[in-house]
């Protein structure tokens, strides 16, 4: 990843688990990633949204592990393939 202000290479430092630290209904992104450049000494956060727990099928909710996708062009389908 390049630096915004220079284009040099950004360093990465850590990543911060953010669910720790938040009710599970607060949390809009999960993990932050901290990186600084080689060259001039930025500082960047990089946020990680969220990946919801639930997928909204024909107003149906199912959990992800339920859910079942085409490979191919990910699209959505029900038990009967439909």
């Amino acid at each position: 990843m390049k630096c915004w202000h220079c284009n040099s290479e950004l360093i990465w430092g850590s990543d911060n688990d953010l669910s720790e630290d938040l009710p599970e209904e607060d949390i809009v992104y999960d993990m932050v990633t901290y990186l600084t450049c080689s060259s001039c000494g930025s500082a960047v956060e990089v946020y990680r949204k969220k990946k919801p727990k639930f997928e909204l099928v024909s107003s149906v909710i199912l959990p992800p592990e339920i859910a079942s996708y085409d490979d191919e062009e990910g699209v959505l389908h029900d038990s009967e393939g439909c």
